[in-house]
């Protein structure tokens, strides 16, 4: 009799068991004769009783062949209910390894998967960074730019400031001396006088010039015309256009404005123009 072997996960196949033909015959069954038994031997006392063993007697003819009867088919049932049960426990060893090694599997790929997200989300977060520090280099860069440019506008500000303020203050000095001596000039009529004769001075000597005065300032010019120190011939005029205390003089060699305001004006733009 042979039996197969079942693979792992596969389903073992029973065949149908059909007993084995006996053939039939028409003859007499014979039986063999009964032997004789030979009656017990006397022994005689005190001799030890010994046993004979009886002889086997044949086997009948039963008209079977050996391992040909219901025996046999249990047997076979019995082997083929041992190679079910193995073979299903060969299917569930080969489940239960094949779960084992998919669940292995499974943690293995989600071991990789973690360091793989981990070393993605590492190197994502190096770049990041570098990312971050070069933009913030740029943002310095650009800053530091902003700021020395900005440095820069202070310093030409302050220098224009600086300048601003010193004609500011030129300025006020120069309107303050305006008023001072506004006030001089209505009070001390020296001052026409003396601007007179500077003027006459520039000239020639022998110049003949006209000196045009404000109509206040013409009395006392006139009534002190000899301290003019001029040699040519001076003719005081009054003029309403001239400022108090300044004066114009005239010659065929040119004009000299010594107007108060005039002497002001070039006093500002030499001071303004530094």
């Amino acid at each position: 009799m042979s039996v197969k072997l079942i693979k792992a996960g596969e389903t073992p196949t029973i065949n149908p068991f059909s007993p084995p033909s006996v053939a039939k015959t028409n003859r007499p069954v014979q039986f063999a004769p009964t032997p004789s038994v030979p009656p017990p031997s006397r022994q005689a006392p005190g001799t030890p009783a010994t046993t004979e063993a009886p002889e086997t007697a044949p086997a009948k003819a039963t008209g079977k062949e050996p391992g040909k009867g219901p025996e046999s088919t249990v047997q076979v049932k019995e082997l083929l209910a041992a190679a079910s049960a193995k073979a299903d426990g060969i299917v569930r060893t080969a489940r239960a390894e094949a779960e084992r090694q998919l669940a292995n599997a499974q943690a293995r790929v989600a071991e990789l998967e973690a360091d793989a997200r981990a070393r993605g989300l590492a190197e994502a977060q190096a770049v990041a960074h570098a990312q971050a520090q070069e933009e913030l280099q740029l943002a310095v860069a650009d800053l530091r730019q902003q700021l020395t440019a900005t440095l820069d506008e202070l310093a030409g500000l302050r220098e224009q400031m600086a300048a601003r303020a010193e004609q500011d203050l030129v300025r006020l000095a120069l309107e303050i001396a305006k008023k001072v001596v506004q006030r001089e000039v209505r009070v001390d009529h020296e001052i026409v006088l003396t601007l007179a004769r500077v003027a006459l001075g520039r000239l020639h000597s022998r110049a003949n010039a006209t000196v045009r005065l404000h109509p206040d300032d013409y009395a006392y010019v006139w009534s002190h015309r000899e301290r003019l120190n001029s040699e040519g011939a001076v003719e005081i005029v009054e003029d309403r256009t001239v400022g108090l205390g300044g004066c114009i003089v005239q010659s065929e060699l040119g004009e000299i404005d010594a107007r108060i305001e005039q002497q002001f004006a070039e006093i500002e733009q030499e001071f303004l123009s530094v």
